[in-house]
């Protein structure tokens, strides 16, 4: 593979994402100019229905729906930044950021009991999260067998973040 892959667990998200901020704020900027993309699982079942957040990355939405119809998935993709999970900080920090997320804009959906008494193991069928999980599995392979070339050119056209993620509590000393 022409790139390898870093796996992080990140606690404190739910607290104004501080975990992932700290992490980030920890890295020498080379290194996290050489981060290729960043994948966060956060809510990918609870409707049949995929949404790619694609954090302001316009080139990235192509890629992504190109690589889900590899796993047999068509994927809807929503491009503009919403600070609502993890990948929001690697977004402005200029690392492509995807959010697959269920059941984006479906009121109704099952995931609309996240973090409730109603949020059960019950509630989510295998085979759904067997399905969303091809899928970031098939985006994971694209993007770390692509050509260098590909994986730059999914900086081109980003959007400025920086008012975006000001809203976010400042990380404590």
């Amino acid at each position: 593979m022409p790139r390898g892959l870093t796996v992080c667990v990140f606690g404190a998200e739910e607290w104004s994402r501080s975990g992932s901020r700290a992490w980030l704020a920890g890295m020498p900027s080379t290194d996290i100019a050489a981060l290729a993309m960043n994948l966060n699982f956060d809510s990918i079942a609870g409707s049949p229905n995929l949404t790619a957040l694609t954090s302001g990355y316009p080139a990235f939405g192509g890629f992504v729906q190109d690589a889900a119809m590899q796993a047999g998935c068509r994927v809807a993709v929503h491009q503009s930044i919403l600070v609502s999970s993890d990948h929001a900080n690697f977004a402005a920090c200029g690392v492509p950021a995807l959010r697959p997320i269920a059941g984006f804009d479906e009121p109704g959906s099952r995931l609309a009991r996240l973090l409730t008494a109603a949020d059960t193991r019950d509630g989510v069928p295998m085979e759904e999260l067997g399905r969303a999980t091809e899928v970031a599995g098939s985006i994971l392979w694209r993007v770390l067998s692509a050509e260098h070339s590909e994986v730059a050119a999914l900086r081109l056209g980003a959007e400025d973040l920086d008012a975006t993620v000001a809203v976010l509590a400042p990380l404590p000393d």
